[in-house]
């Protein structure tokens, strides 16, 4: 019996791999800048990305300074509505705003504490500029047992109802009061009403008393613009 001899079939040769080439146009350099384009914003908006997340302060507006001090007097006068011309020894007013104590404003002289029946008698600061806000009131006295009212108000009235809602108000004060305004009310002017005076240690007859109110020096406080 032949025998059967198998035969192999000789191996096909080995094809060399070689790149694949798109070609659309693009040349190497350009393609490469856009790679590099494409990483560098990949990075960017990486970073903005944390810095968002990770940033916990907060813009607000700036606040205007609401430091309160003693703000700057431009005049005084004399208020007295119900008197006979309207104001009450004038020629003193400045010397409550003098800067010193040993000088005087004083009212006439009355017979009775209650500003002799009427409703008060006062001094009008005009302030040097608007304020944003009059938080109190300081006055000195060389007295004690008197009663005080204050008004603020953008204009100065020639009635006391004109000056509008009282501010403050103290009774039995002393030397030196502080009269605390909660509302901090804006304006230029503040009224300084005496309702009740201190007994004068003058006396028209014996046994008939006066009654005089004194002020050394008035000073306003607050906010400005």
């Amino acid at each position: 019996v032949g025998s059967l001899t198998s035969r192999r079939r000789p191996a096909a040769p080995a094809v060399a791999a070689h790149p694949v080439i798109i070609n659309d146009g693009i040349s190497i350099g350009a393609r490469l800048l856009a790679w590099t384009v494409a990483l560098a914003l990949g990075i960017g908006g990486g970073y903005a990305g944390f810095v968002l997340a990770t940033d916990t302060s907060t813009s607000r507006p700036a606040v205007k300074s609401k430091t309160v001090s003693a703000l700057k007097i431009a005049t005084v006068t004399t208020f007295d509505p119900e008197g006979d011309n309207g104001n009450e020894h004038p020629d003193e007013a400045g010397l409550a705003v003098d800067n010193d104590s040993a000088t005087l404003w004083t009212t006439e002289a009355y017979r009775q504490a209650n500003v002799g029946g009427k409703a008060g008698v006062g001094l009008v600061l005009e302030l040097q500029r608007p304020s944003r806000g009059v938080t109190s009131v300081h006055i000195t006295s060389p007295d004690t047992g008197w009663d005080a009212q204050i008004y603020v108000a953008s204009s100065a009235a020639t009635t006391l109802a004109g000056w509008g809602d009282i501010r403050a108000q103290g009774t039995n004060l002393g030397t030196s009061a502080e009269l605390r305004i909660p509302t901090h009310p804006p304006g230029q002017f503040v009224l300084v009403w005496l309702t009740r005076l201190p007994q004068s240690s003058d006396q028209s007859q014996p046994g008939q008393p006066l009654f005089v109110g004194r002020i050394a020096e008035v000073s306003v406080h607050g906010t400005s613009f």
